[in-house]
């Protein structure tokens, strides 16, 4: 009995050891780092966010990715304003997303309810991960975020541009257009 003591003290400080020595954690708001994003363990495929952020005045940016002993966090959030022109064609590209598996395709969704403004949606809390965008037509302005297990708390950017039942457990409206469910109905499939 004395000896298994000692064995479970070291297996936490090894484990504790491991868990503060291989996480990763990176933070910046460097739009020069734009799209220099981590894959390691992400649900989404970042769809909504533009490629490149060349006819865009960006007015805030942010990315923040650390990684744990179960799960990759992920917080990217982007502010731009465009023209006129950009904006639509923006929104028309936004408008046209979709994800295809096995000759099976899935729309982008627009929510116009549960933001503060019209949302392009691709992932709502489907394994506490969001993807979308927001469209404010009157300003020419779109917010495009991922979230992947953030809590509200830590959160870096206007919560109010967070969905209102962010994090709630309402299975109708838990989605992923790339998560296509098996035949049988037990469980999923993730695109690549």
């Amino acid at each position: 009995m004395k000896k298994k003591i000692p064995v479970i003290i070291v297996l936490i400080l090894l484990i504790t050891f491991t868990a503060l020595y291989c996480s990763t954690h990176e933070y910046h708001t460097d739009v020069e780092r734009y799209g220099k994003w981590s894959e390691q363990d992400r649900q989404g495929k970042l769809s909504v966010f533009p490629d490149t952020v060349e006819n865009m005045q960006v007015e805030e940016y942010l990315y923040q990715f650390s990684t744990g002993l179960l799960d990759s966090n992920y917080q990217i959030f982007l502010k731009s304003k465009l023209s006129k022109a950009e904006y639509q064609k923006e929104v028309k590209r936004l408008e046209n997303i979709s994800d295809s598996l096995d000759g099976k395709t899935q729309k982008i969704h627009l929510d116009n309810k549960s933001f503060c403004f019209p949302a392009y949606v691709t992932i709502c809390n489907f394994d506490f991960t969001y993807e979308y965008a927001l469209v404010d037509e009157e300003n020419t302005t779109i917010y495009y975020v991922y979230l992947q297990f953030i809590d509200k708390e830590n959160i870096k950017f206007d919560k109010e541009l967070l969905p209102e039942n962010y994090l709630c457990e309402d299975k109708d409206k838990i989605f992923s257009i790339y998560a296509y469910p098996f035949e049988d109905g037990e469980g999923w499939e993730m695109s690549k």
